[in-house]
């Protein structure tokens, strides 16, 4: 609970008062039982009151019980404000932590995970921070204050009261130990349900492209019914429990009222002050209640705030705040080896990308050609070796300004949901709208945005579903082009892209490498053919490097590679004569 408020901030005195007012609103709670203690004693003794007493009595109890409601809706009003803060710090300090995470780290956790983090755990603490905590305090000290006084007023009674409340508790301490292993059984049950629908949602298109619909919605509904089943039993073994605690623990006179009698009968304990201790009795009952209500969220504590906590000690990238900046913009590996866990990707990688040139990567799948390029960004951190742009080591660049200095274009190409010409700002964040024009001309996505139904306003869907693959590349060519960074890393920017797109992204490409350094990581090699330098890896090693005339005429990987190509540029689709092909 520590760390989560210190997520408070600003807050804290919000809490503070809002703890206060609880408290004031719970021990007005016990002016009723008193005033109805007076009325009873005024009754049944020689000092009868008028009946205007009587309504002023009436009147102070239901003054009492508005001003406690006043209170308590105030405080829990507070409550809520400190609560949703706190969730926000979170939001915002998870966010960047991830930022200044390993890439890598975050793709062994998966997106499940993090949204599980965003949005469920971290919901989850918002009952904890705006009721259990403000509540469960003033309650606890309102149950201690009045046993404090029964017992001040006569031992006797105060240690029967104290003695009904194990009573009461006894249920609650088997459910927790019949439960202790179940609870560990229902998150785990909860966070595969969660894994599986983010799967099933996300998978949805290949899931009809292939017909898979049965078996991969069996997984989904396999996970849900896991959930219900862990549920349901945890549910089968607490209900039972539950009902006995609601019983007896509010009956806090269990034991006070027959003894209690037998005292005013063996002449030891007077009836007014029998009458005083029952109401005060009656008093803690609802109290008790209320801190059983909140028992339940330790076990959310527990695992929610524990989740998020193990996320926020991840290991970050090391990172300078303000560091060196290179004169120049070769780039070199020097003996550079990475790998995940103990699994190593890239071994003892040498290799140089020249400024103002192209220097293009090419391989099998899986040989670390785009790991390399992922490496120099700083996606992940390398094991061992350097990465140098310039003279000066990447580790000794800050992040931000080594963000300023490259251009990273992926396969993976990302937009959001917000207009066009804000997506291509996002190279460039002060850019006018003069300037996103023309980097989208450059690009050449002007013309198809200007089809779009309101131009550079149109929004293209989330993930920019509502482009083709190719005008999606395009704009984040444009949004490169904007930034004018000095290199320029293109991971595979055509893979998924028609010929006639493939044709416009590579003059866009044409567009924003002059006068850059260029990494063109590819599998189509037509594309890297006047590349001035073709480094070629395999299994994560460099076998070799140099221009496309020197590698095609040696008996190599490149030579395969590339006769592979051409060969595949030649395919074509042939039926036997009346059947479809």
């Amino acid at each position: 609970m520590k760390d989560i408020f210190s997520y408070l901030g600003d807050y804290r005195n919000k809490m503070k008062m809002s703890i206060l007012s609880i408290l004031a609103s719970v021990f007005l709670g016990i002016v009723p039982y008193f005033i109805v203690y007076i009325i009873i004693e005024s009754i049944i003794g020689a000092d009868q009151k008028a009946i205007t007493d009587y309504l002023i009595l009436a009147l102070l109890a239901g003054g009492a019980l508005f001003i406690k409601e006043y209170l308590y809706m105030a405080g829990i009003d507070l409550s809520h404000e400190c609560a949703f803060n706190v969730l926000k710090e979170m939001r915002k300090a998870l966010a960047y932590k991830i930022e200044r995470m390993p890439l890598g780290s975050i793709h062994d956790k998966g997106i499940g995970t993090y949204k599980k983090l965003f949005a469920d755990d971290i919901d989850a603490l918002e009952s904890v921070l705006a009721h259990t905590f403000p509540e469960g305090i003033p309650y606890a000290a309102q149950t201690f204050v009045v046993l404090l006084v029964l017992l001040i007023i006569d031992w006797r009674m105060g240690m029967l009261v104290l003695a009904a409340i194990p009573l009461g508790m006894i249920p609650m301490v088997i459910m927790v130990i019949k439960t202790k292993d179940k609870m560990k059984i229902f998150y785990r049950a909860e966070k595969a349900m969660n894994r599986s629908i983010i799967e099933y949602i996300e998978g949805m298109e290949v899931i009809k492209a292939f017909n898979r619909v049965s078996s991969s919605y069996q997984k989904y509904e396999t996970a849900i019914m896991d959930y219900k089943h862990t549920a349901l039993e945890m549910y089968k073994i607490s209900w039972k429990y539950n009902a006995l605690m609601a019983t007896f623990l509010p009956t806090t006179i269990l034991l006070a009222l027959p003894f209690g009698v037998k005292f005013v009968i063996g002449g030891t304990l007077n009836l007014s002050t029998l009458i005083l201790c029952l109401m005060l009795a009656m008093s803690v009952g609802p109290s008790l209640m209320k801190l059983t209500e909140f028992m339940s969220s330790i076990s959310i504590i527990n695992n929610k705030s524990v989740e998020f906590l193990n996320a926020m000690r991840e290991a970050e990238l090391e990172t300078v705040e303000t560091g060196k900046l290179p004169d120049f913009y070769d780039i070199t590996f020097e003996n550079v080896s990475f790998g995940y866990d103990e699994t190593y990707v890239l071994k003892n990688i040498n290799l140089k990308a020249k400024a103002n040139q192209v220097t293009a990567i090419v391989g099998k799948s899986g040989s670390g050609k785009s790991t390399l390029a992922k490496l120099l960004v700083r996606f992940w951190q390398i094991n061992s070796g350097k990465i140098s742009i310039g003279n000066v080591d990447i580790d000794e660049i800050s992040q931000n300004d080594l963000m300023c200095l490259i251009s990273y274009v992926s396969q993976e190409a990302f937009l959001f949901d917000i207009p066009i010409i804000d997506n291509i700002r996002l190279g460039k964040p002060d850019a006018s709208d003069e300037a996103v024009e023309k980097a989208a001309i450059a690009a050449g996505c002007h013309d198809f945005i200007m089809t779009t139904k309101n131009g550079y306003q149109t929004c293209p869907g989330n993930s920019g579903d509502k482009l083709s693959g190719g005008e999606k590349q395009r704009i984040t060519i444009a949004r490169a082009i904007l930034k004018n960074a000095p290199i320029v890393i293109l991971d595979e920017a055509t893979s998924s892209t028609d010929p006639e797109n493939e044709d416009q992204i590579q003059e866009a490409v044409n567009a924003l490498i002059k006068d850059k350094t260029l990494i063109v990581i590819a599998h189509r090699l037509s594309t890297i053919a006047e590349a001035n330098n073709i480094i070629v890896v395999d299994d994560g090693e460099v076998l070799m490097s140099g221009n496309h005339e020197t590698l095609i005429k040696s008996e190599s990987l490149y030579k395969t590679l590339w006769d592979a190509h051409t060969k595949s540029m030649q395919w074509d689709i042939k039926g036997t004569e009346g059947q479809l092909c």
